[in-house]
């Protein structure tokens, strides 16, 4: 680069502070070919304002400009389309039942004369466009018992107050979802929670 040595140092402060990288609206390419370039890449790497990838940018709180190549762009576009494609291999493998299960506990609750050919579409929006939710959503292991709490309160032999879940008699099982299932799933409960089994089999 034709410089003087110790130009480069960090205590060089002349140099650094009149030293800039000029990004456009459009971005700007580096190519590590050549020194100058080479030295933005430096700059920028180390830089608060930058994020290193695509994954990195949502790790970096203060990070305003994505630095990236044409590998790590490969390896973003190739693990979203994994995601996708194993979000599509466990929709594909799930009964209507099952789909109509997902969609309640993801608040799009399909009624239940909805034809196969509804429920499907409705869950195919879902995997489509947040696979990494659906995947959550059905690998979750409340996700039964998440099911079952909305059939229950549909069937209303549980009751939603607020955010608290009673009993049509009155009594509170929860004062929140989470500690419902807790509860629920407590086997110092399984009388509770076999009688709500009970009566919601009766109400279908």
């Amino acid at each position: 680069m034709n410089m003087s040595t110790g130009t480069l140092s960090r205590y060089n402060k002349d140099y650094w502070t009149m030293f800039r990288v000029d990004v456009a609206k459009e971005g700007t390419i580096l190519d590590l070919a050549f020194p100058e370039d080479e030295l933005k890449y430096l700059v920028l790497k180390a830089h608060q304002r930058v994020a290193n990838s695509e994954m990195e940018r949502f790790d970096s709180p203060f990070a305003e400009y994505v630095m990236t190549s044409e590998e790590q762009e490969a390896k973003v576009v190739n693990k979203k389309s994994k995601l996708k494609r194993k979000a599509y291999k466990v929709f594909s493998a799930m009964s209507t039942t099952e789909m109509k299960d997902v969609l309640k506990v993801m608040g799009k609750r399909a009624g239940d004369d909805s034809s196969v050919d509804f429920v499907e579409s409705q869950l195919d929006k879902i995997v489509t466009d947040d696979p990494q939710n659906f995947l959550t959503t059905v690998e979750d292991p409340t996700f039964a018992m998440r099911a079952f709490i909305d059939d229950c309160i549909s069937s209303r032999v549980l009751v939603k107050n607020g955010t608290k879940y009673q009993l049509p008699g009155g009594d509170v099982v929860g004062y929140a979802l989470e500690q419902t299932i807790e509860y629920l799933q407590n086997p110092s409960n399984q009388e509770v929670y076999l009688d709500l089994k009970g009566k919601l089999t009766i109400s279908k």
